[in-house]
C-alpha cells in the first residue's frame, strides 16, 4: 500500500464515520505543481477524541492544537488535524486559545499562504457537500480541489501571498516572514506585493523568534538549490537587518559564492543532497577566526557535528584560494583528506577561471586512477616493535610516513616499515 492508499483509508475511515475530512497544506500545493508529497495531511471536522477513537493506533503530537497522528501502518503515519479557528497570538508563536470548527472554509482562512491553503477532495460526490459552499472548484484526476482563498490562481502565478491581511498574518507568527522565503527560494515563486511590503513592515521583529525556528528555516533556503536568490531576496525584504545579532561574521562575497553553489551539478554519480548544499552554504556565508566562528555557531544551536563539518571547509578557504602554488604533496593531502564535501567548496569559493581549481580537478582525476591506501601504514605498535617509547615523537615519526604516502614516495605498509627503522637510526628525535 503507497503512501497515497494509505492516506485515502485513513479519510475513508473519518468519512464513513460521519466527519467532513480531506487531504490539506502541502500535499494539495505539491500535487498541483506536479511535484510528489512527502507528506499526506489530512485535515476534518471530528475532534482529537474522535480521531483517537477511531483508530487503533495513535499519537496525540498536538492534541492542544488539534492534531492526532494516525499510525495505521508501519512506515506510515498521518497528521490528521481538527477544523479550527485561533484566538491572539500574546507570543507571536502559538495562539492562545483554539476553537474546533465543522467548517472547511474557516480552517483554511486561518492559514498562511494561500497556496497552503487548498483542499482536495480525493472521493467527490455527485454534488458539491454543504461545507464546500463557497469554494472555488477544480476538477483533476485525482478529485476536486476546493479554493476559498484564491490559491490555485496564486500557485499558477507563482505567487506566494499571505492568507487575509498579512500584517495580522505576520503579527500572529513572525517566523511566517521567513517561511515565505523559502517557500519562494523552493519553487522558483515571486512574494505577492502587499505580502512583501508587510514582511518589510515587520522585519526587525523577527529576533523575536527562537533561534532553532530561524536555523530551519534557512536550512531550507540554503538545500533549496536557489540559495542565492533567497538570500538576496532576505536582503530585500529587511530580513538580514533583523537578523544581524545572529551573523556578526557573514560573508561580504556570500551572493556570489552562493550563486555558485546553486550552479553546482547533481547527478546519481556524484550526488549533491539538500544536507550538503546546507553545510556547503553556511561554510560559505561565515567567516572570520576559529574561535569566533565556533562562538557564532553554537549561538545558532548547531550540533557539534555541524561546527566541525562548517569548519573544517572554512579553515580549508585559505589553502584553496591560494592552490596553484601550493606543494603537490599538500594538494593530494588536501583533496584526499576533505574529499566530495572539499571539492564542492573549492568550486563555490573559486571563480571559474580560477587556476587552482584545474589543479584541483587533475589531482582528483589522478587519485581516482591511483589510489592512496585507506588505512594509515603504521602506528603506535611499530614504533613501539623499534624500541620507541610513547611521547611527542610518535606524532613526527608517523607524520613522516604520512607525508612520504602524500608525496608517492612510498605505498606499502613494507615500505613504510623500512621507512621508520631508517628514521629510528638516523635520529629523527634529535634532528
Amino acid at each position: 500500500m503507497s503512501q497515497r492508499d494509505g492516506a485515502l483509508a485513513v479519510l475513508k475511515v473519518l468519512r464513513e464515520a460521519g466527519h467532513s475530512a480531506y487531504f490539506a497544506g502541502g500535499c494539495v500545493r505539491d500535487l498541483l505543481l506536479g511535484r510528489t508529497p512527502k507528506d499526506w495531511d489530512v485535515a476534518t471536522s471530528a475532534t482529537p477524541e474522535q480521531v483517537t477513537q477511531l483508530f487503533r493506533r495513535t499519537l496525540a503530537i498536538g492534541a492542544a492544537f488539534g492534531v492526532i497522528k494516525v499510525l495505521w501502518r508501519p512506515g506510515q503515519e498521518y497528521e490528521v488535524a481538527t477544523y479550527r479557528t485561533e484566538g491572539d497570538y500574546s507570543d507571536g508563536r502559538r495562539p492562545d486559545q483554539v476553537h474546533y470548527s465543522t467548517s472547511p472554509k474557516e480552517d483554511v482562512e486561518r492559514r498562511d499562504f494561500t497556496l497552503n491553503a487548498l483542499l482536495l477532495d480525493p472521493a467527490p460526490g455527485p454534488s458539491p457537500r454543504p461545507e464546500e459552499e463557497g469554494a472555488e472548484r477544480h476538477e483533476r484526476e485525482d478529485g476536486v480541489v476546493l479554493d476559498f482563498v484564491g490559491g490555485v490562481p496564486d500557485l499558477r502565478a507563482g505567487l506566494i501571498k499571505a492568507v487575509g491581511d498579512p500584517h495580522e498574518r505576520f503579527k500572529e507568527d513572525r517566523l511566517r516572514m521567513l517561511r515565505a522565503v523559502r517557500f519562494a527560494a523552493r519553487f522558483g515563486f515571486a512574494i505577492e506585493a502587499a505580502t512583501q511590503l508587510a514582511i518589510q513592515a515587520h522585519a526587525k521583529e523577527i529576533k523575536v523568534v527562537s533561534v532553532e525556528r530561524i536555523v530551519n528555516e534557512l536550512d531550507g533556503i540554503w538545500g533549496s538549490g536557489r540559495a542565492a536568490p533567497g538570500e538576496q531576496r532576505l536582503e530585500e525584504v529587511g530580513l538580514w537587518a533583523g537578523l544581524s545579532a545572529f551573523f556578526p561574521s557573514r560573508s561580504k562575497v556570500a551572493s556570489e559564492r552562493l550563486l555558485r553553489l546553486d550552479q553546482l551539478p547533481s547527478s546519481p554519480e556524484v550526488p549533491l543532497s539538500p544536507a550538503d548544499r546546507t553545510i556547503l552554504a553556511w561554510a560559505l556565508l561565515l567567516e572570520g577566526d576559529r574561535r569566533a566562528l565556533e562562538q557564532a555557531m553554537r549561538s545558532l544551536k548547531f550540533s557539534r557535528d555541524r561546527i566541525d563539518q562548517v569548519l573544517a571547509l572554512v579553515e580549508l578557504a585559505p589553502t584553496l584560494m591560494a592552490l596553484e602554488t601550493e606543494a603537490e604533496p599538500r594538494v593530494r593531502r588536501l583533496v584526499s583528506r576533505g574529499g566530495a564535501m572539499a571539492r564542492w567548496f573549492q568550486l563555490c569559493l573559486l571563480p571559474p577561471a580560477h587556476p587552482g581549481i584545474s589543479r584541483f580537478s587533475a589531482m582528483v582525476e589522478e587519485l581516482a586512477a591511483r589510489p592512496l591506501p585507506e588505512k594509515p601504514l603504521a602506528g603506535g605498535a611499530e614504533l613501539k616493535a623499534l624500541g620507541v617509547a610513547p611521547g611527542p615523537d610518535f606524532k613526527r615519526y608517523l607524520g613522516a610516513v604520512d607525508d612520504a604516502v602524500y608525496a608517492r614516495q612510498i605505498s606499502t605498509r613494507e615500505e613504510a616499515l623500512a621507512l621508520l627503522e631508517r628514521l629510528v637510526k638516523d635520529g629523527l628525535s634529535a634532528s
